[in-house]
């Protein structure tokens, strides 16, 4: 794959997906919860309930 701008390979670790301006707060905290499983801290569960959009809740 290679990048249209500059035609520069795109290579795993040259790049970063990351949440843009416009993401949810649960999207933000899902982002952060796998990049510290990545990192080996697995002993927090995934617990988005603070973290909720309250566009998404049911019942609005």
């Amino acid at each position: 794959m290679v990048d249209k701008a500059t035609g520069e390979e795109i290579i795993p670790g040259k790049y970063a997906m990351v949440p843009g301006p416009a993401a949810s707060p649960l999207m933000k905290y899902r982002h952060e919860y796998l990049l510290r499983k990545r990192e080996g801290d697995s002993g927090q569960k995934f617990q988005p309930e603070p973290y909720r959009d309250a566009s998404n809740e049911s019942g609005q």
